[in-house]
């Protein structure tokens, strides 16, 4: 289960600020926030060898979250395991960057992807960032993105 715990804020009276479920059964997840205090959080969900990424936004700081969007659209698996789960960062203009490993067919190794989503566009689009020679299900792999 994704619980997800909101801050008070100084000054606040408000009184709960308990914790919100996002996902059940989900995995290694990792955040980000936009400058219009969005919160955008990406996780693994479902059995391992078919689990697929996943992203829940809060449009209103945490409060409430939407349901969530596939991520890793037309994987057969998006690898969110113990030690090597997927990555978000928000660009200024409101492109949403996941990088993620997966497999694209059944037998296919997991290479490092990077799934984008543009303001206007209506799902997610994934890219290969690694090369077969690459170790990639070895790799370890972070991302930021500069605000300006």
């Amino acid at each position: 289960m994704l619980l997800w715990f909101r801050a008070r804020e100084v000054g606040s009276q408000e009184d709960s600020l308990g914790p919100v479920t996002v996902a059940e059964n989900a995995t290694q997840p990792a955040i980000a926030c936009d400058k219009a205090g969005n919160v955008y959080l990406v996780f693994g969900k479902g059995p391992q060898d078919s689990r697929q990424v996943m992203l829940a936004v809060s449009k209103d700081g945490g409060k409430t979250f939407g349901e969530a969007e596939r991520v890793s659209v037309d994987a057969v698996a998006g690898f969110a395991s113990m030690e090597r789960g997927p990555r978000i960062a928000v660009l200024p203009d409101g492109t949403i960057a996941v990088t993620s490993f997966a497999k694209f067919s059944k037998g296919e190794e997991n290479h490092l992807y990077c799934f984008r989503k543009g303001p206007k566009d209506k799902a997610f689009r994934g890219a290969r960032v690694t090369s077969t020679a690459a170790k990639d299900a070895e790799a370890m792999h972070d991302m930021c993105a500069d605000s300006e």
